[in-house]
């Protein structure tokens, strides 16, 4: 079993995807993916996962976060 510890057990640093130079079509493929994740509102498989492993430890969140690029 996993039991989450502390008072603040999340971070808040950002986190990236690798991806080798040049490979345009594959970060394209990658940032879909991860808009059709956060697509939907509150029935946003984002959301799902949320309430499911987050909302306990974590709550109050009302949406995804807004995406971040390295050009941002």
């Amino acid at each position: 079993a996993v039991e989450l510890k502390g008072d603040a057990p999340f971070t808040t640093e950002y986190y990236g995807v690798a991806t080798k130079k040049g490979a345009d079509d594959l970060v394209a493929r990658v940032n879909k993916v991860l808009v059709d994740y956060r697509a939907g509102g509150k029935d946003s498989a984002w959301m799902t996962s949320y309430r499911k492993w987050l909302a306990a430890g974590l709550p109050g969140i009302a949406g995804p976060p807004a995406p971040k690029y390295r050009g941002d």
